[in-house]
């Protein structure tokens, strides 16, 4: 253990952090106390207090080269209150989802008196925010009136009380093994003789949750993951930065490849990189297209990213699916859910599930497109016309204001078919359509999308690799500097036929509301048509010196 992971270790152990039963004690006196008595002369009162308490323990280590660049944890504990003034019909809530960081870190002494003193300055600053939020929101009513996708701020939903926490792995005894990982995945690939960068890196986030609020809820729950990713760099002989990326999500760091699999996956990634440097470059292009499971992963996330309760009332969004539930929206033998009870698929953990959200409100599975028809959204407590309640897919990093988000995201469909099947199927439609190629992109490094009003609702995805297929022959050609646009909605609205090989995909997708894991299980996808631009990569001059 070296001198920096032992003082990390140590520094873990040693902060316990206060009981359960004070924390819940000072949660609940201080709440009852707010709930009967705060109110300022002259202002309505609340009629509705939630505080979710987050004990969170985090650790994020960069490695490369074999070696510890950086290596760091921390714990905090951080109350995120609700303070509701008005009433479920029209209270202080913003009219589009908010960024605003609403937490307040709490003493971490196990003293009933110091954490209740830190969540009556937090309710009391929510409080007097949440009076004059409501006051311009009233105003903003009758001067805008009230639009035809307006309906109450606030669904009624059972209190419920709870207690459902996985084991947490133990936070110091896992930091040399996450450490030991972190080094071998960047050695491994730093023996790349052509390495213009790289870098390896593992977080692993522990997270017990509080939630009391002033309709009887009384809920702890507990959420963990650990991801490891790594990325390298080169350089072509015409001067392009070229670059690979593989990641990997666990519910803990115990689940992580083995060094075994880390040294062979980089190994693919450096003949990844070689095979890239060497690669031509082209031209923008589109065409029928075949999309890999973690390519297809990324279209479906950015799809349901759409979907939130809050975007369709949203003023300053996309709006995208307002008016489109009972309408076709997907291809007939397409269908999509979201399962947060999911614990796993075919074997393989999932990270995006939970039993409880972040409003106190049992998780359930939702079929969000049913053979192509939208079904319903990802609500959170801000009811949506056609929706008088959530379904338990309220979520937020600690701090933020919770809104539906996905969990564990599921794709399905009719007719599956093997790949060797879709490639002929993909050599055809791009003879048919009289291309000289098709498209087979792969291994997905990055994406992201516009979705806000007076910009293009544009979707820009970054693969790894993109092959063109030969209309006559199906011979594969790599070529680079290429990236898929487009929208979501339009991309997967031309899927001709689906593979038989649906996989797991993990990320942590950011939104207004934090950056949170989710689980993404999609297969190989046949598009009619996908688009291709070149990528937002300049030419530079190589080292002089050839590395060492």
């Amino acid at each position: 253990m070296t001198a920096t992971s032992l003082l990390t270790a140590v520094a873990l152990a040693a902060f316990a952090g206060p009981a359960p039963e004070t924390l819940e004690r000072a949660l609940r006196e201080e709440l009852a106390r707010s709930t009967t008595s705060l109110k300022q002369e002259g202002y309505p009162a609340p009629y509705y207090i939630g505080v979710r308490v987050t004990d969170s323990r985090h650790h994020e280590a960069r490695c490369t080269q074999g070696g510890v660049r950086y290596d760091d944890a921390q714990r905090r504990l951080v109350a995120t209150p609700d303070v509701r003034v008005g009433s479920h019909e029209l209270d202080n809530h913003p009219v589009a989802p908010t960024e605003r960081y609403v937490g307040r870190e709490l003493p971490d002494a196990d003293d009933v008196r110091a954490i209740r003193h830190g969540l009556w300055l937090k309710l009391d600053e929510e409080y007097k925010q949440a009076a004059a939020d409501f006051l311009r929101k009233q105003a903003l009513r009758v001067r805008r009136g009230k639009t035809d996708y307006d309906t109450d701020d606030m669904t009624k939903e059972p209190a419920i009380e709870r207690a459902a926490e996985p084991p947490a792995e133990d936070f110091s005894l896992a930091h040399d093994a996450a450490l030991a990982r972190c080094r071998a995945f960047s050695g491994g690939l730093g023996r790349y003789p052509r390495l213009m960068g790289s870098y390896a890196e593992v977080q692993r986030d522990v997270e017990h949750n509080w939630f009391f609020d002033s309709e009887g809820a009384r809920v702890r729950y507990a959420a963990r993951w650990a991801r490891l990713e790594a990325g390298g760099q080169t350089i072509t002989d015409d001067g392009m930065r070229v670059q690979v990326f593989r990641s990997f999500m666990a519910p803990t760091s115990s689940g992580l490849p083995d060094d075994a699999e880390l040294s062979k996956v980089a190994e693919e990634m450096a003949a990844d990189l070689e095979a890239l440097r060497t690669a031509p470059s082209t031209s923008p292009i589109n065409g029928p297209a075949l999309l890999d499971p973690s390519v297809a992963a990324a279209v479906v996330t950015a799809l349901a990213g759409r979907l939130a309760g809050e975007e369709q009332r949203n003023p300053d969004g996309a709006q995208t699916f307002r008016d489109k539930l009972g309408k076709a929206i997907l291809p007939d033998f397409i269908s999509l859910d979201d399962d947060p009870t999911l614990a796993d698929f075919q074997g393989a953990p999932l990270v995006g599930g939970f039993r409880v959200d972040e409003q106190g409100v049992e998780a359930r599975p939702v079929t969000l497109v049913e053979k192509g028809v939208l079904k319903d959204y990802l609500l959170s407590r801000y009811p949506v016309i056609g929706f008088s309640r959530s379904n338990g897919h309220a979520r937020a990093s600690a701090g933020q204001v919770p809104m539906g988000r996905a969990s564990n995201l599921i794709l399905r469909a009719e007719s599956p078919q093997p790949l060797p099947k879709l490639l002929e199927r993909l050599r055809q439609e791009a003879s048919r359509r009289g291309k000289p190629h098709g498209l087979y992109i792969r291994k997905a490094r990055s994406w992201s999308q516009q979705d806000k009003t007076g910009q293009q609702q544009a979707f820009r995805l970054m693969p790894t690799l993109v092959y063109l297929v030969d209309a006559k022959t199906g011979a594969q050609t790599l070529v680079r500097d290429l990236d898929m646009v487009g929208t979501p909605l339009d991309v997967l609205g031309r899927i001709l036929a689906v593979g038989d090989d649906p996989q797991v995909t993990h990320a942590l997708i950011d939104q207004l509301s934090g950056s949170l894991p989710v689980s993404t299980i999609a297969p190989t996808l046949l598009l009619g048509e996908v688009e291709l631009q070149r990528a937002e990569t300049k030419p530079e001059r190589s080292p002089v010196l050839p590395p060492p």
